[in-house]
């Protein structure tokens, strides 16, 4: 498939840290949208508009592929349904959270209660944490999935197909799509901002950064010439720009360990030495990008671990 002259780029607005989302439009039977953007009237009135760029509406799409169940990426699906039903595809390991994300964010919630709880996070920080969570949920409406996708399925249009790879780490059910030696990376690929989301892991109870990293050396073996991200802009060097990626994940494990070396100190606490002064919005990803790699470190015993008053402390 000529990707260049059958693809478009559609950047809608979100109420996020991240800022915009990537929507990419497959201008080839059947019209495919890969993610939608969050159910907002002004991602709704962004995309119209750069559908009508391309000639298309709303009720053109014909297909919709989710990288992921986040909902800045997939909150918007359920007002294609209305319009003119079209197939959903994603993969099974976000199925609860595309189709349901009140009930699978609560699930989880109380799953990682006790984890949440030896941080040393203030109570007024878990409180804050739950209504960005709820924030999160007014950004979406349950859209079931009609099709779920796996690793090295086959996604097919008129002129060829998009590879599926699966490469999980910022949500459990990431993938990304590979057509010849251009990728879709989702949120697998972020160049400029932190590696993972909170428990994105594969296994659906791990933090995930573990599966993060494996996904990004996955997709630098490809041979990929260009990726179109999920955030910011299109970028080629692919296998360098991962390098990247990599060198800034240990320069930061480096960092943690400087700081354990010195002292003995909670998540939270080290968060904080980490990042410094943080917005409220970005403590969750703070804390999850933290516990990623402490839950490494501990695997490869690099630091150990000691539970004082229900809070565990991590020293080299």
């Amino acid at each position: 498939m000529d990707v260049e002259g059958n693809v478009r780029r559609i950047v809608v607005p979100t109420p996020l840290p991240l800022g915009g989302t990537n929507l990419y439009l497959v201008k080839e039977k059947p019209i495919t949208l890969i993610d939608t953007g969050p159910d907002t009237e002004d991602t709704k009135a962004d995309l119209k508009f750069g559908l009508a760029k391309i000639g298309l509406k709303l009720k053109d799409v014909e297909r919709i592929v989710l990288t992921h169940g986040h909902v800045d990426h997939c909150g918007l699906a359920h007002e294609f349904v209305e319009i003119s039903n079209p197939e959903i595809l994603a993969h099974e390991k976000d199925r609860d959270i595309i189709e349901d994300f009140g009930s699978a964010v609560e699930k989880r919630f109380e799953d990682c209660g006790e984890l949440f709880g030896s941080t040393g996070a203030p109570p007024e920080t878990f409180q804050v944490i739950r209504e960005f969570l709820d924030f999160l949920g007014s950004l979406t409406h349950p859209c079931e999935i009609t099709r779920t996708l796996k690793d090295k399925d086959k996604i097919e249009f008129e002129s060829g197909a998009f590879g599926v790879l699966y490469t999980p780490g910022h949500s459990s059910g990431s993938i990304s799509l590979q057509s010849g030696d251009t990728l879709f990376s989702g949120d697998a690929l972020l160049v400029e901002n932190s590696p993972c989301s909170v428990f994105g892991g594969a296994d659906k109870k791990s933090v995930g950064l573990d599966d993060f990293l494996d996904s990004m050396e996955k997709l630098s073996k490809l041979g990929a010439r260009k990726a179109y991200p999920g955030h910011g802009e299109p970028f080629e060097n692919v296998k360098e720009k991962i390098k990247g990626m990599q060198s800034a994940y240990e320069a930061k494990k480096e960092t943690i360990l400087d700081y354990l070396s010195k002292e003995e100190l909670t998540a939270f606490e080290l968060m904080n030495r980490v990042f410094g002064i943080i917005s409220i919005e970005q403590v969750l990803m703070g804390l999850g990008e933290i516990l990623g790699h402490l839950e490494i470190l501990a695997k490869e015993k690099a630091v150990e671990t000691k539970e004082k008053e229900g809070l565990i402390y991590y020293k080299v």
